[in-house]
């Protein structure tokens, strides 16, 4: 994760993918990866210890880059556009034989 780039919203929906249920932690995430603080400051400004705050963004990365992933992956298969024959059908072209 690198801090400071993503939107609040981003990584409310991140962290809906996690096991993370504590506010504070919460918080602290919020902190770092949309304020731009170091894991040290959010992590005082929650009352926790780094360690911690950094084993739950540990969390939060790997949910990242699964969705990352998927967004990789996605973009990869072409969608048949609105206008073409057979898109929304089970109809698909056979070849002649």
């Amino acid at each position: 994760m690198i801090q400071g780039i993503y939107s609040k919203e981003v990584m409310q929906q991140y962290l809906l993918l996690t096991d993370i249920r504590s506010d504070a932690v919460k918080d602290g995430i919020i902190y770092h990866a949309v304020n731009g603080y170091t894991i040290e400051l959010a992590a005082s400004m929650v009352d926790m210890k780094p360690a911690n705050l950094h084993r739950a963004i540990q969390s939060v990365d790997r949910v990242i880059a699964i969705v990352d992933r998927i967004k990789t992956l996605d973009s990869f298969v072409r969608p048949i556009p609105p206008d073409e024959p057979y898109a929304g059908t089970d109809k698909v072209p056979q070849p002649d034989l």
